[in-house]
């Protein structure tokens, strides 16, 4: 019974699909924080993060006005698009 569903991402297909993994790992994820220039915000706090939710707390510690509105939009627009695959 229940819906069998893939622990794989669905946007690279090669990693099990985690909220690091969506957000921070898959190569589709870095490519929209590079390809917006903030991946040279985000990544410090990523390296400097023990968990996901230590990551999203790091944020909201570092950031503020037009660059906080961006990283969230960019978030969003991530799991947007991942949800749009399933």
């Amino acid at each position: 019974m229940g819906v069998a569903c893939s622990l794989a991402c669905v946007n690279c297909k090669g990693n099990v699909e985690n909220m690091w993994h969506i957000f921070l790992g898959c190569k589709h994820a870095i490519l929209s924080w590079s390809e917006t220039g903030v991946w040279s915000i985000i990544e410090p706090i990523m390296v400097a993060s023990k968990s996901f939710l230590d990551f999203v707390f790091g944020l909201l510690d570092k950031l503020e006005g037009e660059k906080m509105s961006i990283c969230v939009m960019i978030m969003w627009s991530i799991w947007k698009g991942r949800n749009i695959m399933l």
